[in-house]
C-alpha cells in the first residue's frame, strides 16, 4: 500500500474540516522475522474494511474511493510455535479490498497479523511506537482470525492537513497537541478473541514534524497526514506551516475527539498574517505572555523595554514554546553583558541583566546571537 493516499476527505470540523476514514504504515525489527523450509505453505486472504484506509483508487462506477492492496504488499504473521513473526507476500488481488498472502507458518490455532512493519509482541498482544518524528505517512493495522481469513482493522486515528497557497515553498509542517493531550507515544494492541482492544503504555504532547522537500503551494490542495493516538484532545491542536517567508501558525481551541480508524481534515491557505513573530517572555509577565517584538531588517527589535536586574527571561517564536532562545550556556541562568552580541541556544537557559534600566534589544536569530 502507497505511503501517500491520494482522494479528497471532507466535512466540518470547528475552524477546520472533518473526513472520511482512512489507513497507514511504519518500520520492521529484522532480528522478529524469520522463514523456515519445515514450515506449511499457507495461503491467507485478507480483507479491509470500510473504515481502513490503505491505497485509495477513485471508482468511476461508484463515484467514490476504493479501499485497494498493493501488489508489492506483505504482512507478517505470528507463529505460535516457534514464537517469531513470518513474512507474507501478496500473491493475488493487488488494486481491490481483497487479496491473497502467501508465505511459511505451522500450522495455528489462530492467526494474528499485522501491516506493514515496526511492531513488537506476539499472538496476544503487539505493540506499536508513534515517534514524534515522522517522514512518510504510516500508520498500523493488526488482523485477528481462528480461519485463514483476516480482516485489517486501523488502530489510531489521521489527521489530514491539505495546504494551498500562491507559489510558497514549503519544508515542514508540524501537528502540535495543546497541553496534556496525546501526540506520540508507545501503545499496545490486545485481543480479545479477535477483536483488538488498543492500550497506552506511554504518550505525551510531544509535536510532530513532517520535513518534506520544499514543495510548492498552489490552487490545487497538497495533503499531508499525521498518525496520531485516537482520543479526546482537549482545547484542540496547533498545525504549524514552514516556508521561506516564515512560519504560519492556525489553531483551533475546540475540544475534537478523534476515533480509532477515523481520519478528519484540516483546510489551511497559506496568509502571512498568520506568520509567527518574535518575543520576550520571563518573569516580567509572569512567563504566560510574550512582549512581541518588530522586524526590522535582519534583527527582531524591541526598543525602550525596563528591566529589572537579576528578572530572567527568554525569547520564543510565535507565542510558544516550540520553538524558543536561551543563553548559550550550561548554567541555571545567564548574565547578559551591555553592547556585546551574546550567543544564544535554542531551549538554553534563562538569562537575565545585572543593571535595571530601559533597554533596546536587538535578535539576530539566524545567528543566534543577541545585543542589548
Amino acid at each position: 500500500m502507497r505511503r501517500f493516499i491520494y482522494g479528497t476527505l471532507l466535512a466540518a470540523l470547528a475552524m477546520f474540516s472533518a473526513c472520511d476514514a482512512l489507513q497507514p504504515q511504519e518500520d520492521l525489527l529484522p532480528e522478529d522475522v524469520t522463514v523456515s523450509e519445515k514450515y506449511d505453505i499457507v495461503v491467507l486472504s485478507a480483507s479491509l474494511g470500510a473504515d481502513t484506509r490503505t491505497d485509495l483508487v477513485w471508482s468511476d462506477e461508484t463515484q467514490s474511493f476504493k479501499t485497494v492492496w498493493e501488489e508489492n504488499d506483505y504482512i507478517y504473521v505470528f507463529d505460535e510455535k516457534d514464537w517469531k513473526w513470518n513474512r507474507f507476500v501478496l500473491i493475488e488481488g493487488a488494486g481491490t479490498p481483497n487479496a491473497k498472502f502467501k508465505g511459511s507458518i505451522s500450522e495455528q490455532y489462530r492467526y494474528t497479523a499485522v501491516y506493514p512493519e515496526s511492531f513488537y509482541g506476539d499472538q496476544y498482544n503487539v505493540g506499536f511506537i508513534l515517534n514524534d518524528t515522522q517522514y512518510d505517512f504510516c500508520s498500523p493495522m493488526v488482523a485477528c482470525s481462528y480461519d485463514t481469513n483476516l480482516n485489517f482493522i486501523n488502530v489510531c486515528s489521521v489527521l489530514c492537513v491539505r495546504l494551498t497557497g500562491n507559489g510558497e515553498s514549503v519544508s515542514s509542517v508540524t501537528f502540535k497537541p495543546h497541553e496534556g493531550n496525546p501526540g506520540a507515544g508507545q501503545f499496545e494492541v490486545y485481543f480479545d478473541n479477535n477483536r483488538p482492544l488498543v492500550g497506552w503504555r506511554n504518550s505525551d504532547a510531544r509535536p510532530i514534524t513532517m520535513n518534506v522537500d520544499n514543495e510548492i503551494l498552489g490552487s490545487t490542495p497538497r495533503e499531508y497526514y499525521f498518525v496520531i493516538p485516537y482520543g479526546e484532545y482537549l482545547g484542540g491542536f496547533d498545525i504549524f506551516v514552514q516556508t521561506e517567508q516564515g512560519k504560519m501558525k492556525r489553531s483551533t481551541t475546540e475540544d475534537i475527539f478523534f476515533e480509532r480508524s477515523q481520519v478528519r481534515c484540516v483546510n489551511l491557505e497559506w496568509n502571512e498574517d498568520y506568520l509567527m513573530e518574535w518575543g520576550l517572555i520571563g518573569e516580567m509577565t509572569n512567563w504566560d505572555s510574550d512582549i512581541m517584538m518588530n522586524k526590522e531588517g535582519d534583527y527582531w527589535v524591541l526598543k525602550g523595554q525596563y528591566l529589572d536586574a537579576g528578572v530572567q527571561f527568554k525569547f520564543r517564536y510565535g507565542g510558544d514554546w516550540l520553538v524558543n532562545l536561551g543563553a548559550y550556556s550550561d548554567l541555571d541562568s545567564y548574565e547578559l553583558k551591555f553592547d556585546v552580541g551574546e550567543l544564544l541556544l535554542e531551549s538554553g537557559p534563562n538569562m537575565y541583566v545585572t543593571e535595571s534600566g530601559v533597554y533596546d534589544i536587538y535578535l539576530d536569530v539566524d545567528n543566534k546571537v543577541v545585543y542589548i
